[in-house]
C-alpha cells in the first residue's frame, strides 16, 4: 500500500537513495484491524506477548508498516515477504527474488523509523530522551572510554539529550553493521555532543571501517532522539511519513 505522501513509484529506489520513512503508530489506521491480514503467524504470537494492548497495536502496526513498504519496493505481495535473522539478530528478507534491498527498522513510544536503501548496508534507532535514574551508570556500561571522557566534560543540562543522541548513533551503527551488541560497545566510539555532527571517530576492527560508514542524526518528533548509519558516501536522503489510507 503505498504512502499518502507520495504518488511516485516507491521501486524506483537507487543506490544513490536513503529512504527513512517516520511511522506514527497511534494514528487511525493503526488502531484498526484492517491491516492485520498482512501479519505472519509468528509476527501475530510475538505481538500477543506483550501484556498492554497499546504495546500490542504499535508492534503490529509497526510490522504492517515494514511488511507494506518492502512490498512496495520488492514488487513482492505483503503479506508473502518472508524474513530470516543473522546470527547476531540482524533481519533480512529471504525469498527468491529480493533485489538488494537492505532495512532496518526502530521504534519507541507512539513512532518508529524504517531505513531502506539498495546495496547498501544501513542502521536505524529512535529512543524517548527521558531522565534517567542511572545515568551515569549506563554511560560506563555502554559507551567507550572516550566518549565517557567527553559526555563528563558536558554541562550537565545538557548530559541527557547527550546520552540519548549518542545512543541512538552507536545503535544504528551497530544495527547496520550486524556486528551484534554483546561485548562491542566500547570497542568503537562516536561524537557525543548533541550539537555536533555525528561522525565515526574510531572502531576497534581495520580502521578502514571509520571511513566506510556515515552517521546521520534525522529530525525526529519533538522528545525524541533518532540516527542513521549508512555503508559508503554518495548517497542522499529521502525523508517521509507513511501513514496509509486504509
Amino acid at each position: 500500500m503505498p504512502a499518502s505522501v507520495s504518488e511516485d513509484n516507491l521501486t524506483a529506489l537507487s543506490e544513490t537513495v536513503i529512504r527513512v520513512w517516520t511511522i506514527p503508530l497511534d494514528a487511525e489506521w493503526a488502531t484498526t484491524d484492517a491491516l492485520e491480514n498482512v501479519l505472519s503467524g509468528a509476527e501475530r504470537e510475538r505481538a500477543s506477548r506483550f501484556l498492554q494492548a497499546a504495546a500490542r497495536r504499535r508492534y503490529s502496526a509497526t510490522r504492517i508498516a515494514l511488511r507494506h513498504i518492502l512490498s512496495e519496493l520488492v514488487g513482492v505481495p505483503a503479506a508473502a515477504l518472508t524474513f530470516q535473522t543473522t546470527s547476531t539478530g540482524r533481519p533480512f528478507l529471504s525469498q527468491p527474488g529480493e533485489t538488494g534491498i537492505d532495512f532496518n527498522v526502530s521504534h519507541t513510544g507512539s513512532h518508529a523509523l524504517i531505513a531502506a536503501s539498495r546495496g547498501r548496508r544501513v542502521g536505524v534507532d529512535i529512543e524517548l530522551i527521558r531522565p534517567l535514574a542511572n545515568e551515569e551508570a549506563l554511560v560506563a556500561r555502554l559507551f567507550s572510554e572516550e566518549e565517557q571522557q567527553e559526555f563528563r566534560a558536558l554541562p550537565s543540562e545538557v548530559r541527557t539529550r547527550a546520552f540519548f543522541s549518542t545512543w541512538t548513533r552507536k545503535e544504528a551503527f551497530v544495527k547496520a553493521t550486524g556486528v551484534g551488541i554483546t561485548d562491542v560497545l566500547h570497542r568503537f566510539a562516536v561524537t557525543v555532543n548533541p550539537d555536533e555532527a555525528p561522525r565515526l571517530l574510531r572502531v576497534d576492527w581495520p580502521e578502514e571501517e571509520v571511513a566506510a560508514w556515515g552517521l546521520v542524526d534525522l529530525p525526529p518528533p519533538e522528545g525524541l532522539a533518532s540516527a542513521l548509519a549508512i555503508e559508503g558516501w554518495g548517497w542522499h536522503l529521502d525523508l517521509r511519513l507513511w501513514n496509509p489510507t486504509v
